[in-house]
């Protein structure tokens, strides 16, 4: 449309300029010129055109012309595509909108156990996805590079006393130490834990329901005969015990436990503990003499001791709350055999409730590998851990190919034995028998004690009971070996 403007506006022009170049003109003399020219003077003429009113409607065309060719070009630009469509046969075909791009996501992966929990991974799926030895690993590695393996080390460590203010998570940090004890050293036999707040402990899932519990709702008199059977196992030792043992609430033993079992507690367990192989966790308050059952003179006994105070804070409602952070003693020592105390922060995985998701077999009575998994798992070339999705997986079988993990995936299967064990039992003979008291039981048997004295000893039946432990007994016997008295 511009064009065409352009081009009868450039026509009118040219018109108007031939016109206005080639048009006819005359000259005129006015009757003074003629006078002045006869009496000898110069004459003036002027030249005027004689188509005027042409040359001027030409040149209007041309002036009107060039504001139509500059003015309304948008609208009509605009309505261009439109008449374009009108005069096309085939209909323009619109594109195919393009597919989003979905950004590929790499597979979650780890090298250690710190790794999967810095990615949100829960630990109930790692106990799908991993076997027990493959879990048992990674909480080794976690456990290695957490601030020079400080943790690590108190495995083995004969006697560690927990000390800190209220709410610093103390028996929570004595129970993962517990768990882990028994996840990473499969020569544990048992854990005892000795609690005059043992049942509620229990309750929060901070003890664990296959452990040895003593002292419960405040029975002072099974505190102390729990200390005198640690002195029995310490005298009557052939060799290693390999028990773990937790002293919770010992701040509370003085004045309560009577003074010829708690006697000597200090001084027993800093120098028998180690040659017994028991691993002692100690929890209290503070680190007096008094409120760790000493007597006078030994204050040296706690250097042989490695400590760790942990810290709390108040929220603003007063409720005291752990702060993860605190100090280690003992450890390691100066030039001058000196204890050297170093700062320490625990992990937040570290946690009683979290390390009973990454092991059920041990400590929910059941086992992983017969439960439907989503995704599966495989190990890296670099040594790392890699939870792949799939569509179809087989569950996860144990292959831990090495003593320890057989051990491990052993202690997991008779601790889940013990667990349906403790439901039959209460369902065909209508008595409850604690995990712990059945896994107690068993023991008993492989160390040959009469089933009477483990009867009424362990199982507590006596009396008119007598014969509903003798029935609990047989089953035990079902479950745990084929030999009979």
């Amino acid at each position: 449309m511009f064009q065409t403007k352009a081009t009868i506006t450039g026509v009118i022009g040219a018109i108007a300029l031939v016109v206005a170049l080639f048009s006819p003109t005359k000259e005129i003399t006015n009757a003074d010129s003629l006078v002045g020219f006869a009496s000898g003077q110069n004459v003036q003429t002027q030249t005027v055109q004689t188509n005027k009113g042409a040359i001027s409607l030409l040149f209007l065309a041309a002036i009107g012309s060039a504001i139509w060719t500059v003015t309304g070009n948008d609208e009509a630009e605009a309505a261009a595509p439109v008449v374009q469509y009108q005069q096309t046969t085939q209909p323009v075909p619109e594109a195919e909108p393009a597919e989003p791009v979905i950004p590929v996501q790499a597979p979650i992966a780890g090298d250690t156990l710190a790794d999967f929990w810095e990615q949100d991974v829960e630990f109930a799926v790692l106990a799908q996805q991993f076997d027990i030895a493959t879990r048992s690993r990674l909480l080794k590695a976690a456990l290695v590079v957490h601030e020079g393996g400080w943790i690590l080390r108190l495995l083995h460590w004969p006697v560690l006393l927990v000390i800190g203010r209220p709410g610093s998570a103390k028996s929570s940090f004595a129970a993962s130490l517990g768990i882990t004890r028994e996840v990473l050293n499969s020569a544990i036999q048992k854990t005892v834990v000795t609690d005059p707040n043992a049942h509620l402990k229990l309750k929060d899932g901070v003890w664990q329901a296959h452990w040895q519990l003593e002292g419960s709702r405040d029975n002072w008199k099974e505190i102390g005969d729990a200390i005198s059977g640690m002195y029995t196992r310490f005298a009557d030792s052939q060799g290693a015990n390999h028990v773990s043992s937790i002293y919770d609430e010992v701040t509370t033993y003085k004045g309560n436990v009577d003074d010829k079992k708690l006697g000597g507690f200090l001084s027993q367990v800093t120098s028998k503990a180690r040659a017994c192989a028991e691993y002692i966790t100690i929890v209290a308050h503070n680190d007096t003499l008094k409120a760790l059952g000493g007597e006078a003179g030994e204050a040296k006994l706690k250097d042989d001791m490695a400590q760790l105070n942990l810290g709390s804070k108040a929220t603003t409602t007063g409720l005291m709350v752990p702060t993860g952070t605190g100090a280690i003693e003992g450890l390691d020592v100066d030039e001058k055999n000196h204890p050297l105390s170093e700062p320490v922060t625990l992990p937040r995985w570290f946690d009683p409730e979290i390390l009973r998701e990454l092991f059920p077999e041990l400590y929910s009575g059941f086992a992983t590998g017969n439960e439907p998994v989503t995704e599966s798992v495989t190990e890296s070339v670099t040594g790392g851990y890699t939870l792949a999705p799939v569509t179809e997986v087989e569950p996860p079988c144990n292959h831990p190919g090495t003593d320890e993990g057989n051990a491990v995936t052993a202690c997991a299967a008779r601790v889940s034995a013990a667990v349906h064990l403790s439901s039959r039992i209460y369902n065909d003979l209508g008595f409850l028998v604690e995990v712990s008291t059945i896994l107690a039981a068993a023991d008993a048997l492989s160390e040959g004690r009469s089933d009477s004295n483990i009867i009424k000893d362990i199982l507590g039946c006596k009396g008119r009971n007598f014969n509903d432990g003798k029935a609990a007994l047989e089953l035990i016997k079902q479950t745990f070996t084929t030999t009979e008295d």
